[in-house]
């Protein structure tokens, strides 16, 4: 007779082999991962070379930048159901915090300030980003302890809403501050 968990040891159903999907599913997350921390290095290393940055010559470096990774995700997580269950498995208040790096948007602000980058682009951009960072972090702590809907950000089906609260109401943030809407 085997010790153990009786999950593990497979006396239940579909059980035997639990410890091997896990395993498959967290070595498949590290090399995603892995993936996408060499892309942010190959970035880091291209603007520091300058490599995106040619004056009077059409964007394609930036252009296969963006579109190489883009598609190859995009047709792993179609074509993959292993990159979907990997993908799934992201916590949501995980990917809400992530947004924290938008307070790169205070940068925006002073170089509108410093006359570096337009005032029409400098002010609404780095605000926005500022306000997303600081909102996220309540709404991540909120959905890590359980404290929000599931029905959040307009995936309720209770129905359609029309005027200025729909955003507001179907709004991430405010579904953690919020009741529920009404439908009748």
């Amino acid at each position: 007779m085997k010790h153990g968990n009786a999950f593990h040891n497979g006396i239940f159903p579909g059980t035997h082999g639990a410890d091997t999907v896990v395993s498959s599913t967290r070595i498949r997350a590290q090399i995603m991962t892995g993936i996408i921390g060499l892309w942010f290095l190959a970035a880091f290393i291209g603007g520091v070379m300058n490599i995106f940055y040619q004056p009077g010559t059409p964007p394609v470096a930036v252009g296969l930048f963006l579109l190489v990774p883009l598609t190859g995700f995009t047709l792993a997580y179609v074509l993959g159901a292993e990159v979907r269950k990997v993908i799934d498995r992201i916590p949501l208040w995980l990917i809400t915090i992530s947004h924290v790096w938008r307070f790169v948007g205070i940068g925006f602000v002073v170089g509108a300030v410093i006359h570096a980058l337009p005032p029409q682009f400098g002010y609404p951009e780095g605000f926005s980003d500022i306000v997303a960072a600081l909102l996220c972090l309540p709404l991540a702590f909120a959905i890590r302890r359980g404290g929000v809907r599931q029905d959040c950000a307009g995936l309720s089906s209770r129905g359609t809403f029309t005027g200025s609260s729909t955003f507001f109401r179907r709004s991430r943030w405010a579904c953690s501050i919020l009741p529920a809407p009404s439908v009748h």
